[in-house]
């Protein structure tokens, strides 16, 4: 994002509801091809419906629950690994992942990343101090042991 799309965000907070940036403010002032905001939305409508089924489609996906009696918990049918969503392979059966260790570090790691990238969204609450410091030594425990395993591997 280009500091004058950064700005012109901004000028949107407050213009329908007090302190509140809305989705539907910023379509409207991205609609005018001159505005800064324009190059970043889908205008072509068929190509815009297509996006969002493939939105819908995914948010379908990441819903569908089942028991894993390996974990003895119910946990997402399907799971997304980043490094597959380059090729088009979004998301793979869970017990599948779980089976195969390359796969499952490949998780894990991901999880890792999700959890540091969580303290830096809410490293100002500091209410959630005791939580960043135990998330801190997890990501920090699997991280040895995530190296140490590849060493090895």
């Amino acid at each position: 994002m280009t500091p004058e799309q950064d700005q012109v965000l901004r000028s949107l907070v407050g213009k329908t509801v007090p302190h509140v940036l809305r989705a539907e403010d910023v379509v409207a002032e991205a609609v005018a091809p001159e505005s800064p905001l324009h190059s970043l939305f889908t205008w072509d409508d068929s190509e815009a419906a297509r996006k969002h089924r493939l939105q819908e489609a995914s948010r379908l996906i990441r819903v569908v629950v089942h028991f894993e009696p390996r974990v003895q918990r119910t946990v997402r049918s399907f799971v997304s690994i980043a490094k597959n969503r380059a090729s088009g392979q979004s998301y793979e059966v869970t017990a599948n992942v779980l089976d195969n260790p390359l796969r499952r570090d490949q998780l894990l790691n991901q999880a890792l990343r999700e959890l540091r990238g969580f303290q830096q969204r809410y490293q100002m609450l500091p209410e959630l101090d005791s939580l960043h410091i135990a998330i801190s030594e997890v990501v920090q425990d699997y991280e040895v042991q995530l190296n140490s395993h590849a060493a090895a591997g």
